[in-house]
């Protein structure tokens, strides 16, 4: 049960250290930390051993967690602001999903229902951050609707 806890206590302590830095030397540890811990029970070449096992583990827990995590987007620093450019392009597919090409290269996607004021190429589109991560594309008025960054 001690010799769990001590395991467990070891891990948690690598992993929570691991982060703020590359690698943690099991050897690094004063006295005093070595009794807590239960190491000086432990030779040079069984420290290394279990700083070895420690390393290995690690590397499959990080790398379960991202496998998990895989399609989520990570959160970004960046702040998003409005964009104002023009329409090069708009488009619609077979299903009547309309798309929209601007002259700065990016493509979006009408993503709800409704339709913006657009008097023809070459218009000044306003695309603006609203909540939830959600984007609202006006052209010539008031009226807007959502759209979907494509490209």
């Amino acid at each position: 049960m001690i010799k769990n806890l001590v395991i467990t206590t070891l891990l948690c302590t690598f992993s929570v250290c691991s982060h703020a830095a590359k690698s943690v030397d099991l050897l690094d540890m004063n006295e005093s930390e070595r009794n807590k811990t239960g190491l000086y029970k432990l030779s040079e070449d069984e420290i290394k051993a279990l700083q070895n096992w420690l390393n290995k583990t690690h590397k499959e827990m990080v790398q379960t967690e991202q496998e998990k995590n895989a399609g989520f987007k990570q959160k970004q620093q960046t702040s998003e602001q409005t964009i104002i450019t023009r329409l090069e392009k708009k488009y619609t597919d077979v299903l009547g999903y309309n798309y929209y090409r601007l002259t700065n290269g990016q493509v979006w996607k009408q993503i709800q229902s409704g339709q913006i004021t657009i008097k023809g190429d070459q218009q000044e589109i306003t695309i603006e951050p609203k909540m939830m991560g959600s984007w609202l594309m006006k052209g010539d008025g008031n009226k807007g609707v959502k759209v979907k960054r494509i490209r």
